[in-house]
């Protein structure tokens, strides 16, 4: 007798739901960040409504937004995710993609890869935000840290966090690495705490069973092309 694959759990709710789980269970550290998500999704009165998470490429802030979506659904909150990759400098385009926050009490918003559209910054703020749906809360991601009107504005300032998403240290990096299946002996204190780093290297067997690892020409053009993004010119790739 044949399954399918609903039977077998390899539908497509299946498979979104064992990603979500494996994502969850790679996730390490990041306890405060994590914990002023919490508090957010939980409409604690002191909470802030618009968490602005900021840090270096492969740091680890699109694993915070999906730990934040992960959080949100469990709570039975309606998640409305907007990528910057797939954005430019017009509003329009993004009111399109946000428009179910404006619509829905409670909704969470989650903006990744801000860095993309930065522009819309102000606009976000003084516009588009004040439109939101009762209880909605924002979680924005992006490699440059926010302006400061939003400390700057008395309101906003009650209303709004920073949060520095910082290399892992040397413990959770060794928990990120044994997360991912490598051997003890295999691990070390390297990649100055970078998730990204630390997941290519653990997605490269070393050459021998417990040989020190060592990173290949490919692992580091995808570190270059993931930390550092679009270049001023070819010029500058073979410079880094």
């Amino acid at each position: 007798m044949t399954e399918t694959r609903e039977e077998l759990g390899l539908g497509a709710a299946g498979l979104a739901g064992r990603l979500a789980q494996a994502r969850a269970g790679a996730l390490v550290g990041r306890e405060p960040e994590r914990a002023v998500l919490d508090r957010m999704l939980s409409g604690a009165a002191d909470a802030p409504l618009v968490a602005y998470m900021h840090g270096p490429g492969g740091i680890g802030k699109s694993s915070l937004v999906r730990y934040a979506a992960r959080q949100a659904e469990l709570t039975g909150r309606r998640v409305v995710h907007v990528d910057g990759r797939f954005l430019d400098a017009d509003p329009r385009r993004f009111e399109e993609l946000a428009a179910a926050a404006c619509a829905a009490p409670g909704t969470v918003l989650l903006i990744d890869t801000f860095e993309q559209c930065q522009p819309l910054e102000a606009w976000l703020r003084e516009t588009f935000l004040l439109r939101l749906a009762d209880h909605a809360i924002v979680v924005v991601a992006s490699r440059i840290s926010p302006d400061a009107e939003w400390s700057l504005d008395p309101g906003w300032a009650q209303l709004f966090t920073a949060l520095a998403v910082r290399p892992l240290d040397a413990a959770q990096s060794h928990a990120l690495l044994a997360a991912r299946g490598v051997p003890a002996e295999q691990r070390g204190a390297f990649a100055g705490g970078s998730p990204l780093a630390l997941s290519l290297a653990a997605s490269v067997p070393p050459a021998a069973p417990g040989a020190p690892w060592e990173p290949t020409g490919d692992v580091l053009t995808t570190l270059v092309e993931r930390l550092v993004g679009d270049l001023p010119s070819a010029i500058h790739r073979p410079a880094l």
